[in-house]
């Protein structure tokens, strides 16, 4: 009888000891996920902030690179626009890892693309003729 009793002392000592463990790699997650929230809205504010100046850079850069005459400004304010380019594109990429976008296919046809990127560039190279001869649709999932 003894035996048993000591028997279930020990396994109630595992069991506290497990679920101790696991108490407390939950409240490491669950303190890793906050942290990550946090991390992830910082950065969706920084993105933000840093946008705004960015925009009014862009664009006085390309207004002032079109009223300018004089080439060696013209190429100062490229390299402006161009880095400011750079820039977005960081806080774009940094969107995109804290926050990545889910995809999720869809089915669409493959003749209607095809055509409206025919469209998109038709005007810029009326010396090419294209024909489409494919009349039926193209489903693709």
């Amino acid at each position: 009888m003894f035996f048993l009793k000591m028997l279930a002392c020990l396994g109630l000592l595992t069991a506290g000891g497990i679920g101790t463990k696991f108490l407390i790699r939950y409240e490491r997650m669950e303190l890793k996920m906050k942290q990550l929230e946090s991390i992830s809205t910082m950065a969706k504010i920084l993105s933000h902030e840093i946008r705004n100046p960015l925009g009014s850079i862009k664009g006085f850069s390309q207004y002032l690179a079109e009223k300018i005459t004089e080439r060696d400004y013209k190429r100062y304010l490229g390299i402006i626009f161009n880095e400011a380019l750079r820039i977005e594109r960081l806080t774009d990429e940094l969107i995109f890892y804290v926050n990545p976008v889910k995809i999720e296919p869809k089915q669409f046809d493959l003749r209607e693309l095809v055509e409206e990127v025919w469209l998109s560039f038709k005007d810029k190279y009326p010396q090419v003729d294209v024909t489409f001869l494919l009349k039926e649709r193209i489903l693709v999932s």
